[in-house]
């Protein structure tokens, strides 16, 4: 019994990891939501420190479990709307963004935080959190700032 094997292509001569033009390419993606951003087209292709913000809103405004396929990706947030802003909530909060951070974007680090009711949802009597971040692209020397409502 004879076995066949066919070869299609060649080898690189490089690893492609090892590529000096690979190293310098940004890194792009789609801006969440879809379709906030309509002179760009439906889905908006962005890179840089926007491209960070929109992954930062959506892992946060993601309630855990409601991905499918991710069923750990984002947080729980939603059960802190209707707790008062003490020490102890806030503590917890912290937890569990710095816990999804952590898992999830690995290419920012946490510089600081903030949490305080959202004065616009007091007046209509809407219980929501605002959080602010500060982050520090690990790759470079870029610092963003993250404003999220929940």
């Amino acid at each position: 019994m004879t076995t066949t094997v066919n070869v299609y292509g060649t080898t690189p001569v490089k690893p492609i990891l090892n590529d000096p033009k690979s190293s310098k390419t940004k890194i792009k993606g789609l801006v969440w939501p879809f379709g906030s951003r309509l002179q760009k087209g439906f889905f908006p292709v962005e890179s840089g420190t926007s491209l960070i913000k929109s992954g930062i809103k959506q892992l946060l405004q993601t309630e855990r479990g409601e991905r499918v396929m991710l069923p750990d990706y984002g947080t729980n947030l939603r059960r802190f709307l209707f707790q008062p802003i003490d020490q102890t909530t806030f503590e917890a909060i912290k937890e569990e963004i710095l816990t999804s951070i952590g898992k999830y974007k690995k290419d920012v680090s946490v510089l600081g935080l903030r949490v305080e009711q959202d004065p616009h949802g007091r007046e209509l009597d809407l219980s929501s959190i605002r959080i602010y971040l500060s982050l520090r692209v690990k790759e470079g020397t870029d610092t963003v700032e993250v404003q999220v409502t929940i």
